[in-house]
């Protein structure tokens, strides 16, 4: 696909992207300019479901996040980030296309990503980027033409009897596999050769049901013997007078997230001893957060509350090497025009 079908779709990215883009053009790296790589892979790293303000280092009370903390540590968190919508279908295609979910109109359940829109991995594809996806969200698979623009795309939620789709151990396994077949002398699969990359990992956890595998289960209150599973839906009023089973709840959730998070450290230490670590910039966000009754109903999807926007943004760039804390605004429709920016791409989009 190229890029002269759709130039003025993107157009609007002009001014969404400012605030990022402001961001590290006050950054030191080197140079006076803004800190560029135009010799690295991208990691892109979406764990579905992810309230902000349930990670450690955006200020929770519970150690649920170490491995996602110590990435901050490294790099750059955004403390002011939210999600151009509440659930996962048009929240991806907005980070994928830099265009509001009035623009690229991919909704709804059914909805297809239009043909005519340009991707990141179709502009990362032109640029000579191996392309690989693991999904393991039945919303976005390859039939509803997400895929676009990736060598490789795995949906990887078949045969699993969870109905939130893959465990994030089955993740790891995939993208072990391909990691491991690219060392081999006669490889001929994914990620082969000395390349660039841009790898899309999308972990399912923590969306519901809240039901992490053992030892995880009950993470944080092992002797709970009471009613709550952490299998949704509950009717709401049932919580009216069990604030404690509600807190039960929240608890079942933060182990799903640390569950993740032990998956996520498990990545990243695949991403080292493959050489791709030290190489890649690594972007971690998530698509949407999930509600507790903050406003009287339960998940995602039905409101614009800061507890299913408000989700996390980490960027680790290779030679930064320090943690910046940034509290301007900025939103999933700028990381498209960020990223090409900080690989050095000269987009042929009107949106630069």
């Amino acid at each position: 696909m190229k890029f002269t079908k759709s130039t003025l779709a993107l157009a609007s990215s002009l001014a969404v992207a400012v605030a990022l883009l402001a961001v590290f053009a006050m950054l030191r790296w080197g140079t006076p300019d803004r800190p560029r790589c135009a010799d690295c892979s991208l990691v892109l790293i979406l764990v579905d479901t992810l309230r902000a303000d349930h990670l450690t280092c955006y200020g929770h009370d519970r150690d649920t996040s170490p491995n996602i903390c110590k990435l901050a540590d490294e790099g750059i968190i955004f403390k002011r980030m939210f999600s151009n919508a509440p659930s996962t279908k048009p929240s991806v295609a907005s980070l994928f296309t830099s265009m509001y979910p009035s623009q690229h109109k991919s909704i709804y359940n059914e909805d297809v990503l239009g043909d005519g829109l340009i991707t990141l991995a179709e502009i990362l594809s032109e640029q000579n980027y191996e392309t690989f996806a693991i999904n393991g969200n039945p919303v976005i698979k390859s039939k509803f033409k997400y895929d676009q623009g990736f060598t490789t795309w795995i949906d990887n939620f078949r045969n699993v009897a969870r109905p939130a789709g893959a465990r994030a151990s089955g993740t790891n396994r995939v993208l072990s596999r391909a990691l491991d077949q690219a060392r081999k002398p006669d490889a001929n699969g994914p990620l082969v050769g000395p390349g660039k990359k841009f790898l899309y990992i999308h972990y399912m956890d923590p969306h519901s049901p809240y039901t992490a595998p053992r030892p995880y289960y009950r993470f944080y209150n092992a002797s709970y013997k009471g009613k709550v599973t952490g299998a949704l839906p509950y009717p709401v009023e049932y919580f009216g007078d069990r604030p404690d089973e509600l807190e039960q709840l929240k608890l079942f959730y933060d182990s799903e997230i640390r569950y993740v998070d032990d998956k996520i450290g498990e990545l990243l230490e695949m991403l080292d001893e493959h050489g791709l670590y030290e190489n890649s910039i690594i972007i971690l966000l998530s698509d949407h957060g999930e509600a507790f009754l903050e406003h009287g109903y339960f998940e995602h999807s039905n409101g614009l509350y800061s507890v299913v926007i408000d989700v996390p943004l980490i960027i680790r760039i290779p030679g930064y090497g320090k943690r910046l804390e940034v509290n301007d605004y900025v939103q999933t429709v700028d990381l498209l025009p960020t990223i090409l920016d900080l690989l050095d791409i000269e987009a042929q989009h009107d949106f630069m």
